[in-house]
């Protein structure tokens, strides 16, 4: 009980440190001047946050979790990255097609 616990707060931290610092990294990242360091955090989130998701659904487990539950987890965790990654390329195509004029 005691690993959940600690587990669960260092996910709600971790949680919120990516999803409120990216509005306060405005300044642009160096290697890229049209991405943010915003951007760049927020690229980390399912990075950082999918093990811990992960380690939050086998932690009270009697036996490990099924074929079937693992590939729904692997199949959501993919979308997310792939939603995530989706989001940022549209970013930086508008940034580019701004900076053009």
């Amino acid at each position: 009980m005691q690993r959940l616990a600690r587990l669960t707060l260092i996910f709600a931290l971790l949680y919120a440190v990516f999803i409120i610092a990216p509005a306060f990294l405005s300044s642009q990242f160096a290697p890229y001047p049209l991405m943010k360091n915003g951007d760049v955090l927020d690229l980390l989130t399912p990075l950082v946050l999918i093990p811990l998701y992960w380690l939050l659904f086998e932690i009270r487990r009697e036996s490990p979790p099924s074929q079937k539950e693992t590939l729904i987890f692997l199949v959501l965790a993919a979308l997310w990255v792939e939603g995530q990654r989706m989001h940022k390329v549209l970013k930086l195509h508008r940034a580019s097609n701004i900076s053009r004029f």
